[in-house]
């Protein structure tokens, strides 16, 4: 019956169909010696049963095949990430190659290139399992690496600083920065780096069957500040400084050319209604027109006095915009300069459990994850 559900588990998910394992049967040739009547002892020998051969090859346990039968379902429901630590736990109890042919299968279905290549890599070293022949397991593995090639077409090479940097790719697996092109599936990828000092995540888009190079760097901030001979502390410092300076520069300038260029628009309007009241006397004017601008005159309204107001408001205006880019500059270069070493900091000082804790690994998760099932 087991071997009977997991063949229909062959049709459903690709799980190759097993046995329990079966212990090697051994018989020995023995000898007994029987006493006649007369005392006298006579060697007789014992029939000898025919010898059993022994089963060759291996396959998996009950508790495999449990597992085996729940990644199965896990498969027809598209759960590929319940299956891939299913097949996780069965390779905890004992590897065989079908095992790392349909782990395979399951990371090429998230998309995993990298952890579904070194799956199939793993087939042929893997122990193989008596109830398919090698070929047959390779032939169907070669399939199936065809498909990863086709499914994978796009390659990044990761430029890496520093170079012994750890780097997982959309929640894979980590592994140390190599310099050969990666497959990946044409799209976005988040690529995260990890040092002992700090880490990075950056975001690259790949195109089909084009290689493109992502720059992976890890600053040690820490480090750059010390041989600049500049404290932590002293960074931190310049960085709420700057901020400081930057955000009363914007609120002030923004005042003051708001008043500057306010009294330049008052100034111009005043100055050019009277201005051209006295050099089109033919112009029609409403009789408040008149009263007003004739009042100006009484009171010896010069041109040149409005002139001056329209030099100062620009002026104070233009002083206004100027701390207003100044305050602009000056948040920009602690957003880009000073904050992300204050990150950086104050996540080596408090949040280094959470980053580098062994217990928020993937792999970790994983382990913790297939132990349910």
């Amino acid at each position: 019956m087991r071997k009977l559900a997991l063949m229909v588990a062959l049709f459903a998910g690709m799980m190759m169909p097993v046995t329990s394992m079966a212990a090697p049967k051994s018989s020995s040739n023995s000898k007994s010696s029987k006493k006649t009547k007369k005392g006298k002892t006579k060697e007789v020998k014992e029939e000898i049963a025919p010898e059993e051969p022994a089963d060759e090859g291996l396959t998996f346990s009950d508790e495999q095949i449990m597992l085996n039968n729940q990644a199965v379902e896990a498969v027809s429901s598209g759960n590929f990430k319940k299956a891939e630590q299913l097949f996780n736990a069965m390779l905890q109890i004992g590897e065989f190659n079908v095992i790392w042919m349909n782990l395979g299968r399951t990371y090429a279905n998230q998309n995993k290139c990298l952890e579904a290549k070194e799956a199939y890599e793993r087939v042929a070293t893997a122990p193989a399992i008596k109830d398919y022949t090698v070929e047959m397991i390779q032939d169907t593995t070669r399939g199936f690496v065809r498909d990863l090639e086709a499914q994978c077409s796009s390659k990044i090479i990761l430029n890496c600083n520093p170079p012994d940097m750890e780097v997982t790719i959309d929640g894979g697996q980590a592994f140390a920065c190599i310099s050969e092109p990666i497959s990946l599936v044409p799209g976005k990828h988040t690529i995260y780096a990890k040092t002992s000092y700090g880490f990075n995540t950056i975001v690259v888009e790949t195109i089909k069957n084009d290689t493109k190079l992502a720059d992976v760097r890890v600053i040690d901030y820490e480090q750059v500040a010390t041989d600049a001979g500049v404290t932590p502390e002293e960074i931190r410092h310049r960085s709420k400084l700057y901020k400081a300076l930057g955000y009363s520069f914007l609120a002030g300038g923004a005042a003051i050319a708001a008043g500057g260029f306010g009294f330049w628009g008052w100034a111009y309007l005043k100055w050019q209604g009277y201005a051209k009241y006295s050099n089109q006397k033919d112009k029609e004017y409403t009789a408040e027109e008149i009263e007003t601008y004739e009042k100006m005159k009484a009171d010896g309204a010069d041109q040149n006095m409005y002139n001056s107001y329209q030099v100062i408001g620009g002026v104070i205006g233009a002083f206004g915009a100027a701390m207003l880019v100044t305050g602009v500059t000056l948040i920009i270069v602690d957003a880009k300069k000073y904050q992300p070493q204050v990150e950086m900091l104050d996540s080596k000082e408090q949040n280094a459990f959470f980053e580098f804790s062994p217990v928020f690994s993937p792999e970790f998760s994983g382990l913790m994850l297939s132990g349910r099932f």
